[in-house]
C-alpha cells in the first residue's frame, strides 16, 4: 500500500482540471488560463464581469464527505480494518457562510459504499498477485500532461494486469463511470503504472454513488481507448490558446451539460445569445408546439438561469425604487393571511367565540384535535423511528434530465391526468 497523497483542504486545483474534462473538451473558453487572456465581450446583460463562483452548499457537503472517506480509507491502509466513527460532521456553505451539520446516518452510507467497494477490489487483486505487487492509492495527484492537465483521484488500485480508478460522488445526478474525468485520471495513472507493469490489459473505471440505484457502476476501458482520450485532451490547452489569440468567441457549439459549473457561465456570449432568443419568444407562446425538440430542451434548460436573473433584477429594482428612483414601480405591502390577534390569549379568544356562538345559537368547538406530525415525533424519538407508520405518496409528474437518479414513470398515462 502507498501513503496517502494531499487532502482536500491542503491541495490546490488544476487550471485544466480532470473533473472539468468533459466541459473544456467542448468549450475552449471555459478555462481561466493565465497564459492567455481574452475578455468575453460583449458582457451579457445580467453579468457582473468580476463575479466568481465560490462554491455552494452541495460542493461544501461533498468535500466534507470526501474528507471523511479519505480518513477511513487511510485508516484501512494502516490497519487493514474499516472503521467509521459515530460522529456529526460540520461544514460551512461558502456562498453565505452558514454552518451545517451531517448526522452519521446522512454521511455513513456514502463513505461505507465507497470504502467497502475499494477494499473489496483491492483484496481481490491481492489474492491474485500478492500484496507486494498491488498498490492502493487514495487522494493522489495525477499529472496527465505536464503542469497543464492534472487532478486528484479519490482512489486507485494498480496490479500487474489491471488498473482500477474509483471516484466518489455524493450528489443525486447519475454520473457515468466512462466520464472524461475518470478517463483523465486513468491516463495519469496508466502513464506511471505502465513503466513498472508492461502488460496492463484492462482499465476499470468505477463510480461509487450511494444515491445511484445500484450504488456502484463500472466501465471497462482498453489501453487503446485510453490512448485516444489522452491524444484528445493533451491538444486542448493549445487549441484553447489559439482560439483566444484569434479572438474567437464562444458559440452555440460550446454550450454543453457542464456549463452550469463553468466559472465563466454568467459572462458567456453563447448563453447571452440563447437568453435573448428565448426572450424574443416570450410573447409568442403559440410558436412553442412548432419548435424542434432540441430547441425545446434549450428553452427548458434556460429556466434556472432566467429565474435567478429575474429574482436578481427584481431585488435590484426594488432597492432603487425604495431609494426614490423613478423606476415606474412602487413598493406596496404584500398579500398576507389573517391570524389571531397575538395580543389576546387563547383563553380570551375561546371565551369570545363561545359568546358569539351562544348569541347566534350555534354549536362551535373552538378547539381542534390534531395528530402530532411525524417530524415532531422523530425530533424526540430519532430519525426513522416511525417509518413503519408513514407513507410517502408519489409526487406529481415532473420533467427532469435523464441524468437524474429517479426512476422514470412506467405508466406515462398519468402525465395526462395532471
Amino acid at each position: 500500500m502507498t501513503d496517502s497523497g494531499p487532502n482536500h483542504k491542503a491541495r490546490d486545483h488544476a487550471i485544466w482540471s480532470a473533473s472539468s474534462t468533459d466541459r473544456w473538451c467542448i468549450c475552449a473558453h471555459s478555462v481561466d488560463d493565465p497564459n492567455t487572456h481574452l475578455p468575453l465581450h460583449p458582457h451579457p446583460f445580467w453579468a457582473d464581469p468580476g463575479e466568481e463562483d465560490q462554491g455552494n452548499f452541495h460542493t461544501a457537503r461533498g468535500t466534507c464527505i470526501h474528507e471523511e472517506a479519505d480518513a477511513v480509507l487511510t485508516h484501512y491502509k494502516k490497519t487493514g480494518k474499516v472503521h467509521v466513527e459515530q460522529k456529526t460532521l460540520r461544514f460551512v456553505n461558502p456562498s453565505n457562510n452558514s454552518e451545517h451539520t451531517l448526522a452519521p446516518d446522512e454521511w455513513h452510507p456514502h463513505v461505507l459504499n465507497f470504502v467497502n467497494g475499494v477494499t473489496e477490489l483491492y483484496e481481490g487483486e491481492v489474492m491474485l498477485w500478492g500484496e507486494a505487487d498491488v498498490e492502493l492509492m487514495n487522494e493522489v495527484r495525477i499529472n496527465v500532461f505536464g503542469d497543464d492537465i492534472w487532478g486528484s483521484t479519490d482512489a486507485a488500485i494498480v496490479s500487474p494486469s489491471r488498473i482500477h480508478v474509483i471516484d466518489l460522488k455524493c450528489g443525486h445526478s447519475i454520473v457515468d463511470p466512462s466520464s472524461g474525468q475518470n478517463k483523465t485520471y486513468a491516463c495519469g495513472i496508466y502513464n506511471v503504472a505502465a513503466m513498472k507493469h508492461k502488460y496492463i490489459l484492462e482499465i476499470e473505471l468505477h463510480i461509487a454513488q450511494h444515491d445511484h440505484p445500484q450504488h456502484w457502476s463500472r466501465y471497462v476501458a482498453t489501453p487503446r481507448e485510453l490512448k485516444a482520450h489522452y491524444d484528445k485532451i493533451r491538444q486542448r490547452p493549445t487549441l484553447s490558446r489559439c482560439a483566444k489569440a484569434n479572438n474567437e468567441l464562444p458559440t452555440a457549439k460550446c454550450i454543453n451539460a457542464y456549463c452550469n459549473w463553468c466559472p465563466k457561465f454568467t459572462r458567456c456570449p453563447a448563453h447571452h445569445n440563447r437568453a435573448l432568443a428565448a426572450l424574443e419568444l416570450a410573447d409568442k407562446k403559440e410558436a412553442v408546439p412548432k419548435l424542434h425538440t432540441d430547441k425545446l430542451k434549450k428553452l427548458v434548460e434556460l429556466g434556472p438561469l432566467l429565474s435567478d436573473l429575474i429574482k436578481a433584477a427584481t431585488k435590484e429594482l426594488t432597492e432603487r425604487t425604495k431609494a426614490g428612483d423613478d423606476t415606474g414601480y412602487k413598493v406596496v405591502a404584500g398579500r398576507s393571511n389573517r391570524k389571531w390577534n397575538p395580543e389576546l390569549s387563547e383563553e380570551e379568544i375561546v371565551s369570545q367565540i363561545e359568546a358569539l356562538a351562544q348569541m347566534n345559537e350555534k354549536e362551535v368547538n373552538p378547539w381542534e384535535k390534531r395528530l402530532i406530525s411525524f417530524t415532531d415525533i422523530e425530533k424526540q424519538m430519532g430519525k426513522g423511528s416511525v417509518d413503519a407508520l408513514v407513507i410517502k405518496p408519489e409526487g406529481k409528474p415532473t420533467l427532469v434530465p435523464k441524468t437524474d437518479g429517479r426512476k422514470p414513470l412506467d405508466n406515462l398515462e398519468v402525465l395526462n391526468d395532471g
